[in-house]
């Protein structure tokens, strides 16, 4: 998992793992569920439930070649820029 701290306001297309309740043998339990989606993040906000950012909001970093995948278009930070440092801090969860 990544801890992922926005250091402006932002949206991502990221991976994220959330618990899904499931029944087990008559009791409660839970399972991981992975759902690719839009994270809209306010500056200075720290997420831990994410498993891999896909992309950014294509209007953060104009100067890329923005692509499409399925309904969604975004901006792939494919090396780490100073533009795409300036945006969002990664590092493994639990660092």
């Amino acid at each position: 998992m990544l801890k992922v701290t926005a250091l402006k306001d932002i949206s991502i297309y990221a991976n994220v793992v959330s618990q899904q309740p499931v029944s087990l043998l008559g009791a409660l339990a839970f399972k991981p569920k992975n759902s690719m989606e839009w994270v809209d993040m306010t500056k200075g906000e720290v997420r831990e439930d994410i498993s891999m950012v896909v992309g950014l909001d294509p209007d953060l970093m104009p100067h890329k070649q923005a692509i499409v995948v399925g309904p969604n278009l975004f901006a792939v930070p494919l090396e780490e820029t100073a533009e795409f440092r300036a945006l969002l801090r990664m590092e493994t969860a639990g660092d």
